[in-house]
């Protein structure tokens, strides 16, 4: 034999199913807007310092239509170094 359930407190129950439907919207909303900026966020490339490197010379491969002199600045800025020296092996963070 099958249970037949009712609503006691439609008030309750409609309240309820209001709510899960804004967390839904919510959520989806979240989901959607996350997705878009995902393809302008872009990750920093990490590089290691081969022999003869320079900053300016790492900074070439990455100056795409950009000013060197700017890729340099932000290397020097995103990897904290005071100078434009540079170490064999060292790891560079660069943005693209």
């Amino acid at each position: 034999m099958k249970k037949k359930y009712r609503i006691k407190d439609k008030k309750r129950f409609y309240g309820f199913v209001g709510l899960v439907l804004v967390l839904f919207s919510v959520v989806l909303f979240l989901t959607l807007n996350s997705s878009a900026n995902a393809d302008e966020v872009t990750l920093p490339k990490v590089v290691y310092v081969r022999s003869g490197d320079t900053i300016w010379s790492i900074a070439e491969k990455f100056a795409i239509d950009r000013d060197i002199r700017e890729v340099v600045y932000e290397i020097r800025q995103d990897n904290q170094l005071e100078s434009a020296d540079i170490q064999l092996g060292q790891r560079l963070l660069i943005r693209q």
